[in-house]
């Protein structure tokens, strides 16, 4: 596939070639390198009872890399996986190394209509999803919706043992015997992986990453962190986000370090998977941490050998981070980063106790930020301004997506977050709030265009808008703020979540908590003002626990 519209600025390119910064080794050199130095330790361990060493998964890649060059899948096609925590996911990974192709990881839950835009955007050659997911039939999904993408694509089923015998799925292709591929003719700035992200007016956008971009990132990070072969990373997120692809599978890679996987998330169950795998640390968004400090604060062991938890997604209440350092022994550190400049803000382990919260991090040692105005300008310590970062880990462009890229990536290098930060001027930054259109609830992207349109309609509500609720676990949950027409009868969360089922919106973009008011607040351009709806809803959930609190007392 032809990748147009690359951004990359000439003079920072050999800027970070002569540093060393990028290199000329691909991810599959790295890949080979790890299996040379490792190959006996092992790499990945899933809670489906499969153990990996380098060397076995590599066999593994190579049969399954075999069998896709046979299909003539080359350097710079793209393969799509929608699958969840799995041994097979980082196989599916590690054979598009061996042939080069474009890996497009794809988050399990996406809408018919959604999925068929992304699908002809990326052109996938093969398509390995799951063939059940959540009791549903993921199979039935892509079957159907195939039928309407504008060419043809291989379905591969990662657990389709009760599917017909013309099916093909990932255990018969593992069962059979196939050339292994040559060596691709592969570039280190040439893009390896396509992350999708979510877009306040476009949907989601596919990120375009380079393998220098996500070596450098995992070095960086490795670095920051002390990681080293003996570290072994849990990872509770997706692998389709930056999160679980760049440091759960890549960081540990390079250090011939060991992923530990659990497919269906459950907190105690976590816990004893980390303690029976000796886990130094783990890594994702705040309702993880949160749940492992739930049942720790009930009684259940913590890990003997979890040192921290990065955690990203959300700003961390220091609460939480006192919680598990004093009662539990693990340190929370927060990280700070995007799909687009994968996390580049990070607090040490050795300074989240003595900085409470009040910072987000320091930056990565090849990363440069800065606080601007809208005149890109540096705003002075203190004040607040949009966050922008430059260095090689920043992406390269969106997919067929000129006009996005030239919005965020300037010809400088410099990646615009559209996030509002502010420094101390000594190199410390705090991310206090968003300029974008969208909600984080644990740790995903949630567009409130979008949901504000599937709620456009609604019976008896004459206007409408979606704001982002503070949440502990979560970051945030979604509010919908409801303006009735005359006479109209109250309307519930479960009215809306009835109606939204029936349109066959998922569960991730219902309402959470409806609440009143008599208008909803515009600008004079016809803009929601969602900063005073904000400011409303801390008064009326303040109000509503002071109420709790007499209750309680009588």
């Amino acid at each position: 596939m032809e990748f147009k519209g690359i951004r990359i600025n000439e003079e920072r390119k050999n800027y970070y070639e002569r540093t060393g910064l990028w290199g000329s080794w691909t991810l599959l050199d790295y890949w080979n390198d790890a299996v040379c130095k490792h190959k006996d330790r092992e790499f990945v361990v899933d809670d489906l009872g499969r153990r990996c060493t380098y060397a076995d998964l590599d066999e593994k890649a190579d049969v399954l890399a075999g069998w896709m060059a046979q299909q003539g899948v080359t350097a710079g096609d793209t393969v799509s996986i929608q699958c969840t925590p799995r041994m097979e996911f980082v196989c599916i990974v590690i054979a598009c190394f061996k042939i080069g192709a474009v890996i497009v990881p794809m988050k399990m839950r996406t809408g018919a209509a959604e999925w068929v835009r992304l699908m002809n955007m990326c052109e996938s050659r093969i398509h390995f999803c799951m063939e059940h997911y959540h009791g549903e039939s993921m199979g039935d999904f892509v079957r159907t919706n195939e039928k309407e993408l504008d060419y043809r694509m291989i379905n591969i089923y990662i657990d389709g043992a009760d599917l017909p015998d013309e099916a093909c799925t990932f255990d018969k292709i593992m069962a059979g015997s196939w050339n292994k591929p040559e060596a691709p003719a592969c570039s280190s700035n040439d893009v390896a992986v396509i992350l999708f992200t979510s877009g306040t007016t476009k949907g989601s956008r596919g990120v375009l990453l380079t393998h220098n971009n996500i070596i450098s990132s995992e070095q960086m990070f490795n670095r920051a962190l002390e990681l080293n072969e003996e570290d072994i990373i849990f990872m509770p997120a997706p692998l389709s986000h930056a999160t679980g692809f760049h440091h759960g599978i890549i960081s540990p890679m390079l250090n011939g370090g060991k992923l530990v996987l659990q497919e269906n998330y459950k907190a105690n169950d976590a816990l004893a998977i980390m303690e029976r795998e000796k886990c130094t640390y783990s890594m994702g968004a705040t309702p993880f941490i949160y749940d492992y400090l739930t049942q720790m604060n009930a009684g259940t062991p913590r890990p003997e050998s979890l040192k921290y938890y990065i955690c990203g997604g959300a700003p961390v209440p220091y609460e939480l981070t006192r919680c598990a350092w004093q009662s539990h022994g693990v340190m929370v550190c927060e990280c700070y980063g995007s799909t687009e400049s994968v996390p580049h803000i990070l607090v040490p382990p050795t300074k989240a106790m003595e900085w409470k919260g009040c910072w987000s991090g320091i930056a990565l040692d090849a990363v440069e930020v800065r606080v601007v105005d809208e005149n890109m300008q540096d705003v002075a310590p203190g004040e607040t301004g949009e966050e922008i970062s430059r260095g090689p880990n920043v992406f390269v462009g969106y997919l067929g997506d000129e006009e996005s890229t030239a919005e965020v990536l300037d010809e400088d290098g410099w990646y615009h977050s559209g996030d509002l930060c502010r420094s101390d001027g000594h190199g410390l930054y705090k991310i206090c709030g968003r300029k974008k259109d969208i909600i984080v609830r644990g740790g995903e992207n949630l567009n409130i265009n979008e949901m504000e349109a599937n709620l456009a309609g609604f019976p008896g509500v004459r206007q409408l808008a979606i704001v982002g609720m503070p949440d502990y676990r979560l970051g945030e949950r979604v509010c919908a703020f409801v303006a009735l027409e005359n006479d109209a009868e109250p309307v519930t969360k479960e009215q809306m979540a009835e109606y939204l089922a029936e349109r066959k919106v998922s569960k991730w973009l219902w309402p959470e908590r409806v609440e009143y008011i008599d208008e909803i607040p515009y600008t004079e351009s016809g803009k929601i003002k969602r900063y005073e709806l904000k400011k409303e809803l801390k008064e009326r959930l303040k109000s509503a626990k002071e109420k709790r609190r007499v209750w309680r007392k009588m």
